[in-house]
């Protein structure tokens, strides 16, 4: 069961960005699993203000799920549910272009900036990011010994954005 729950706060989150896809219209062309989450490609390319609001609807729905699990979360399972809600929130709202807070910045930047400026600020700014969350992913495993998914999710996004 405890295994089920992150994955259930995975596709909840999911399930936010399919929600404000479908209230606002927007088609969507597969969904991919990919080693760091899912992945949703959607159709024909929209306004800087849809995109957005499709973005955040994932965070928020995981922020939400947080909020309403938090009273429970005297219990085990609660609180693994809530942690995992917020983790995915705060993950995702990090400004890191692959996850949800890297494309917010991209889309609020590509409304004043030219796209080859926006794209050296974004990957600036996501490579540190990357850097601190890949130090803090070192610092736990070392004092864990034995939680390496935080380190190994940096590594997968470090592969991904050198692509």
């Amino acid at each position: 069961m405890s295994c089920f729950l992150p994955l259930l706060a995975a596709i909840c989150h999911e399930l936010g960005h399919l929600s404000a896809m479908l209230l606002l219209g927007v088609p969507f062309k597969s969904i991919r699993i990919t080693p760091a989450g899912f992945d949703i490609v959607y159709g024909p390319s929209l306004s800087y203000r849809r995109e957005s609001l499709c973005l955040i609807a994932g965070i928020a729905v995981n922020a939400l799920l947080f909020c309403l699990a938090l009273p429970f979360a005297e219990q085990d399972s609660w609180r693994l549910f809530a942690d995992s809600n917020l983790a995915l929130a705060l993950l995702n709202a990090l400004p890191i272009p692959s996850l949800d807070g890297g494309r917010l910045l991209e889309n609020r930047l590509l409304q004043k900036h030219p796209p080859f400026a926006v794209k050296t600020i974004c990957s600036r700014i996501g490579y540190l990011c990357l850097f601190f969350l890949w130090i803090a992913g070192i610092y736990l495993l070392l004092h864990t010994a034995d939680n390496l998914s935080l380190f190994l999710l940096c590594l997968y996004l470090f592969v991904k954005e050198a692509k």
